[in-house]
């Protein structure tokens, strides 16, 4: 766990549990799905899972606000990486989606749902999802993509043995 000053953006620690901030820390490392924990001085503790979250700011704060941020990360114990090359990544199934800084801004962002994660090349990253539709044209794939709640592109068309098409739609994440 890497503890900064810092706040969660649009999350309210009145919705959190009293907790000994050190007794929250550990139970989110203990807990698979806990990515992250926002806690004050007051030891007001709220928990965020990966399961139940799709997009988290964490703004780093002065040490007089009293407000304290735990990440869930990974690095060896024999390694004591610099607060400023630190890399977060949250892993979970095998994947990993990277906490991405900007400044004293720190931002995660997972796809919707079962979508799945793809890494293009470095700075892009794509949610995709392979639908069944029956459609014999790639304009109708492109189409049914983009028809979609949020709006999706069309990332590629899976030919099968009949003139049916596989749609693979997706987006970008970061």
């Amino acid at each position: 766990m890497m503890k900064i000053f810092g706040k969660v953006l649009d999350a309210d620690l009145n919705e959190g549990v009293l907790k000994p901030n050190a007794e929250c820390v550990e139970e989110c490392y203990q807990q698979s799905k806990c990515i992250l924990v926002f806690m004050n001085s007051e030891e007001q503790c709220l928990s965020f899972y990966f399961n139940l979250t799709e997009k988290l700011i964490v703004v780093e704060t002065a040490k007089t606000d009293n407000l304290f941020v735990a990440f869930k990360t990974q690095f060896l114990l024999s390694q004591c990486p610099a607060y400023e090359s630190m890399d977060l990544s949250i892993t979970v199934g095998g994947g990993s989606i990277p906490w991405i800084k900007n400044g004293n801004e720190y931002t995660f962002k997972k796809c919707v749902g079962d979508w799945k994660i793809v890494k293009k090349e470095i700075n892009v990253t794509l949610c995709m999802q392979a639908f069944e539709i029956r459609t014999t044209s790639y304009e109708e794939a492109q189409t049914i993509c983009e028809g979609k709640a949020i709006p999706y592109k069309l990332t590629g068309v899976q030919s099968t043995i009949s003139p049916e098409f596989g749609v693979v739609c997706g987006y970008r994440l970061l």
